[in-house]
């Protein structure tokens, strides 16, 4: 009888360790699994057992031993797997503690680890590498507010409105366009000569903050792309303006 007992050990002990492994992470699993096979190895170490009371208490101590904890963490990110939505995060990578996810400052879809524009603007679309997708408006600078009546110069509001323009674009390699566009007001040509004057005078700034020039591109597109109507003074106030977009060389 005794043998037949260490026979069945031998077998029902690793039984557990590899039930316990094989369910690792999973709630409850590795409890249930230590419960009843070391219940049942108990039953069967302990010779006097009263309805089966030792039984129960050597299957507790042995599931305990082999299954002390049934939520494992997978990626070793210090979130248990039961909690871990990313449960496949390489090692060293810095995650949100609730949800076990890289973290993702500028919440644009691609973890920090991965973006190479942490500062992206929030609803501008990106590419995989985190940085502003083609075509994407950054910026639309209405004339009227930021700069004086047939003047280039920027006013201080302009440049305060620029600055998560900045944030956005500096350390990154991202392509922009800052077109300048006017009402049809005046000649043809002193409206394109006004608009490029106050798309230079954008980019002027923007290399200003440390934005590398070479990245920018600027164009006076004068009177030629209304978006309203030059009707009116509201339909005018709209088309007079500076418009930062990101482009793809």
């Amino acid at each position: 009888m005794k043998s037949l007992r260490n026979i069945l050990l031998v077998f029902l002990v690793p039984l557990v360790i590899s039930g316990c492994a094989t369910m690792k992470g999973k709630i409850g699993s590795c409890e249930i699994i230590g419960g009843v096979a070391g219940g049942t190895t108990g039953a069967i170490v302990a010779e006097k057992a009263i309805w089966g009371i030792p039984a129960i208490a050597v299957g507790a101590v042995l599931g305990h031993m082999v299954c002390p904890d049934g939520d494992g963490d997978a990626d070793g990110d210090k979130v248990s797997d039961s909690q871990d939505a990313c449960p496949n995060t390489p090692a060293g990578i810095v995650v949100y503690d609730d949800n076990g996810c890289p973290m993702d400052s500028d919440k644009d879809g691609v973890p920090n680890y991965l973006d190479k524009c942490l500062e992206t603007l929030p609803g501008i679309k990106v590419n995989n590498e985190g940085c502003v997708a083609c075509g994407e408006t950054l910026a639309n600078l209405q004339n009227k507010v930021y700069f004086n009546f047939a003047e280039c110069n920027l006013k201080s509001n302009a440049k305060q409105a620029m600055e998560s323009v900045v944030k956005a674009l500096k350390d990154t390699n991202t392509q922009i366009l800052i077109e300048g566009h006017t009402d049809n007001i005046g000649s043809y040509e002193s409206n394109r000569v006004l608009s490029e004057c106050r798309a230079n005078a954008v980019k002027d700034y923007l290399i200003s903050r440390g934005i590398v020039g070479s990245n920018i591109t600027t164009e006076g597109k004068g009177q030629n792309f209304p978006i309203a109507s030059n009707e009116t003074e509201r339909g005018r106030a709209k088309n007079r303006r500076v418009k930062i977009v990101s482009i793809c060389k």
